[in-house]
């Protein structure tokens, strides 16, 4: 917990209990972590270009309690809500849904999995060729 002079202090020696905290998680420090919030945290996610469906996952994830009293509030670009209006065919991305974020996000993850077949088959293939002969491995 950084306090307000920017001590950075072990959670269980904090003069603020967890739900009292503001919590911001990134994305390399965001994975497992179960920090108790408020029952009515709201939570900000924001959104990249080429957001896919693990990533904000992840995020929401930390929102044990979704639904329940815990919320969402999702923030991108410009440049994002461009692209999801695009994919809708609106002329203006003001008032985008929640449901066409998470089918632009899913349209996301469908394009990365296409676009990582090939490398995907071509480690398989030197996987097979090499299993249990790695002396035969050889790379570009």
């Amino acid at each position: 917990v950084m306090d307000r002079l920017g001590r950075l202090l072990p959670l269980h020696s904090a003069p603020l209990q967890a739900h009292e905290t503001f919590a911001f998680f990134d994305e390399s420090r965001s994975r497992g972590a179960d920090l108790k919030l408020r029952r009515i945290a709201k939570a900000l996610v924001t959104i990249g270009p080429k957001m896919c469906k693990d990533k904000l996952m992840q995020a929401a994830g930390r929102m044990r309690k979704f639904g329940r009293g815990q919320g969402l509030e999702f923030v991108g670009t410009p440049e994002v809500s461009q692209k999801i209006s695009e994919l809708f065919g609106h002329a203006h991305h003001e008032n985008l849904t929640s449901r066409e974020l998470l089918e632009w996000v899913m349209n996301n993850t469908i394009k990365a999995t296409e676009e990582g077949l090939t490398e995907w088959a071509r480690q398989g293939a030197v996987f097979a060729a090499t299993h249990g002969n790695p002396d035969l491995a050889c790379f570009d």
